[in-house]
């Protein structure tokens, strides 16, 4: 039983997913970048093409930690000095405000009268009825 892995055979060149340079299948590592043209499944062991997403031996993920590493970025990309600089700015502004409303005295100040219109006559004019 062999337990080297072998390499995928359903190509007849690998293009090196750095510089895109066509390599034979029996090369490791490119011609021109010298970069690894084959990554090894964690799961099963089998070699297989770096551009390849999936193992062809058992189907598992091969690459999980750029994906991973792409999400945090876009995550990232919306929080600015700008936003920081917006949300303590609003904060503040929020704050003031409430301290502003809060030394309002609403027992001194004398209710308003309130007007009532009914098909367009005032409170005053259905009361003279």
């Amino acid at each position: 039983m062999n337990t080297e892995p072998t390499l995928p055979s359903r190509k007849t060149l690998v293009s090196c997913s750095k510089c895109d340079h066509q390599n034979s299948l029996d090369t490791l590592r490119c011609a021109a970048c010298e970069s690894h043209l084959y990554v090894s499944c964690k799961h099963c062991g089998s070699l297989n093409i770096r551009t390849e997403t999936r193992c062809d031996e058992c189907r598992s993920q091969l690459h999980q930690r750029g994906k991973n590493k792409w999400k945090h970025a876009k995550a990232r990309k919306w929080i600015t000095p700008a936003s920081y600089a917006l949300v303590t700015i609003a904060s503040i502004l929020t704050f003031l405000g409430i301290v502003k409303i809060s030394k309002i005295d609403f027992s001194k100040s004398e209710p308003q009268p309130i007007y009532i219109a009914v098909d367009g006559e005032t409170l005053s004019e259905l009361r003279s009825r």
